[in-house]
């Protein structure tokens, strides 16, 4: 089931482009598909020519450096006031016992298992494809499962989910590209270590809302925090800048013309998507959450009750 909602998060992200081109276009759906999925595979290319080896010899000296870190992390608290405590639980401590370094272990087991995911993610292409390729048939197919009478609302419904999920895609990348790179060349900048990497984190991290910047936030401080607390203070303070930025250009816009959740149930949704699917449900939370919103409000709180609401993307229904 995650596998399937991914996919479907990833065919609209495909097929919603590609039907503009072709509408704009001579070029069939099929054609402008190819074309999108071909731009995809050149932008991926090209960021892994330009960075995947250091990020890669990032992830390893991480690794291998982790050791050293944590000694002189343990020095580094030594030389604090009331620091006792909490240095003797990091000397008797593994590494991947401490929050977000925990993170390089589950990468690490990840990578043992390479072959499930590398199935994992086939499966996910193949049927992303599969559905971006012929969208209008799978719609139909949907719409004919409700009576006649409420066909063309079922039309309306699914028109307006793509445009929720459409949205909800378009602001996560922005917001992702945007805290990715301010992370990365605000820590060169300050002189951390894995710059690059940590900076990635942080960018994937702003995939699951609220929570993520604190599990990008981790990893960093306390790789800065083993060069001094004066380091690690101003990795809070960047890190602080960043998310200021994200919260009042970013997310704002985002919630306007896409996703327009309250706290509380963006919340329950992630805590309801850990539970169900685990770590990669939480990524997922935000845009199912979303989605179900926007069916309470159209076939409840309007059809069934009367009332007005207002929808992603700026529209409304008296």
């Amino acid at each position: 089931m995650l596998l399937a909602i991914i996919a479907v998060l990833l065919a609209v992200t495909l097929a919603t482009p590609a039907a503009a081109i072709a509408s704009n276009t001579p070029l069939p759906h099929w054609a402008a598909l190819g074309l999108i999925v071909l731009g995809i595979v050149a932008v991926l290319s090209v960021g892994l020519w330009l960075a995947g080896e250091q990020v890669v010899m990032q992830f390893a000296a991480l690794v291998e450096d982790l050791p050293a870190i944590l000694e002189r992390l343990q020095g580094t608290l030594d030389r604090m006031p009331g620091s006792e405590w909490l240095s003797a639980r990091i000397a008797a401590a593994e590494p991947g016992d401490i929050a977000g370094i925990g993170v390089i272990s589950q990468v690490t087991d990840a990578v043992g298992g390479a072959m499930a995911v590398l199935i994992r993610i086939v499966f996910v292409v193949f049927l992303a494809l599969f559905l971006a390729a012929a969208p209008k048939r799978y719609r139909d197919g949907l719409v004919r499962l409700a009576p006649p009478r409420g066909q063309r609302r079922m039309r309306q419904v699914l028109s307006q989910l793509a445009i929720t999920i459409q949205g909800w895609i378009l602001g996560q990348m922005a917001s992702m590209l945007l805290v990715g790179i301010l992370a990365t060349v605000g820590l060169m900048i300050i002189g951390v270590p894995y710059a690059l990497l940590l900076g990635l984190i942080a960018g994937i991290a702003e995939l699951i809302p609220i929570f993520g910047p604190i599990f990008a936030y981790v990893p960093a401080v306390i790789v800065a925090f083993a060069d001094g607390p004066q380091q690690a203070l101003w990795v809070s303070v960047l890190y602080l800048i960043i998310q200021q930025l994200e919260g009042n250009a970013i997310q704002p816009m985002v919630q306007r013309y896409a996703v327009d959740l309250p706290q509380a149930l963006t919340v329950i949704a992630i805590i309801l998507g850990e539970s169900l699917f685990g770590v990669l449900g939480m990524f997922i939370a935000t845009p199912v959450a979303a989605s179900i919103l926007v069916l309470v409000k159209m076939l409840y709180l309007h059809d069934h009750l009367g009332q007005s609401v207002e929808l992603p993307g700026g529209e409304s229904e008296p």
